[in-house]
């Protein structure tokens, strides 16, 4: 069961393959280079596939990855777009989700044997509640963002979401 936010959606644009990777390569910068960039994303294109992430000026793990796969078609070409959390940020998150989960069940469990209201089974379930709900909406956030920046990009609508 996963419980880290995913967003998936389908692109439709009249552009063709060769100019939606020549877009893309303008955009971005390779992993390699320096630290210091003016390229708003960074990661790589292989083939007609890419992987990607928005460039912010400070560290904030719910920028989300993207990868996506071009498909040319008739009247253009088809973008499948997957973005989800870098994997060190959902790590982190299920460790502490599994850390305060066990410190709610354990605390919950005293507090029904013992009959009284057990403080840290509440502040561990409110913890726990808040830190969903702000990864959930920080991930849509920036996600938003950068579905308007491809968006922009491709000249393209978003079919399937």
């Amino acid at each position: 069961m996963l419980l880290l936010p995913i967003d998936n959606f389908t692109y439709k644009t009249k552009l063709k393959e060769d100019e939606i990777i020549k877009r893309l390569l303008k955009l971005i910068k390779p992993e390699n280079i320096s630290f210091f960039s003016t390229n708003e994303y960074g990661g790589e294109i292989r083939g007609q596939t890419f992987h990607i992430h928005r460039n912010v000026a400070t560290y904030n793990g719910l920028v989300p990855e993207i990868k996506g796969l071009i498909q040319n078609s008739l009247d253009g070409a088809t973008i499948i777009v997957t973005m989800k959390l870098k994997i060190q940020v959902a790590i982190f998150l299920y460790i502490l989700g599994i850390i305060l989960g066990l410190v709610f069940l354990v605390n919950t469990t005293q507090a029904l044997i013992d009959w009284e209201l057990n403080v840290w089974s509440v502040v561990s379930f409110v913890m726990l509640l808040l830190i969903y709900i702000c990864t959930m909406i920080g991930f849509k956030i920036e996600s938003i963002r950068s579905m308007d920046d491809l968006t922009s990009l491709f000249e393209a609508d978003i079919i399937d979401d």
